[in-house]
């Protein structure tokens, strides 16, 4: 990973620092995420974990837009109940950092959420491969899992890319190679 930009972070020392740490499928977001976890409760400080994946909407719930990768987008994960799940943890006055990981964390919707933001830039071949070799039994075998990335899951992410500009909302970008 390579650090591509930042900026000063200012927080209120009596409300926790909510950070977000999104990027494409397979990026290392929950790596990061667990990584950051780690080091401040070694440090000393309270802090807790959000994924969205745990937000995930049941199929037979889902909304229809007709195409794949916007069905993906939009109707795949209930952001507005993790929003509120990361607020809730945020409410604990003992805790001091709250982290959400996940696709899709910079939509516009959410933008007033995020203390701080870290974006995970890689590209969606990258994905592809990555999540061919991570959801080969998931999907029914790699060469399954790759046709479904690069068919909705990159296309879903390149459609946030252009609606949300989540890289240029971020504190921190890392290329991951």
């Amino acid at each position: 990973m390579e650090l591509t930009s930042g900026k000063q972070v200012r927080q209120d020392s009596a409300a926790p620092v909510l950070l977000g740490i999104s990027g494409i499928d397979c990026s290392g977001k929950s790596t990061l995420a667990d990584a950051v976890v780690k080091h401040a409760r070694n440090a000393g400080i309270r802090s807790e974990l959000a994924h969205v994946d745990d937000f995930i909407i049941p199929p037979a719930r889902r909304k229809s837009e007709g195409t794949a990768h916007i069905d993906y987008f939009e109707n795949t994960f209930d952001h507005e109940a993790f929003a509120g799940s990361v607020r809730q943890l945020a409410s604990d006055p003992a805790v001091r950092l709250v982290i959400g990981e996940g696709i899709f964390l910079f939509r516009r919707e959410m933008a007033g959420l995020w203390h701080k933001r870290v974006w995970l830039e890689m590209t969606g071949e990258l994905s592809a491969e990555r999540g061919a070799a991570r959801d080969a039994n998931l999907f029914g075998s790699s060469g399954n899992a790759r046709d479904l990335y690069l068919s909705t899951f990159v296309p879903a992410h390149e459609y946030h890319m252009e609606r949300d500009r989540p890289a240029c909302a971020a504190d921190l970008v890392f290329e991951v190679r």
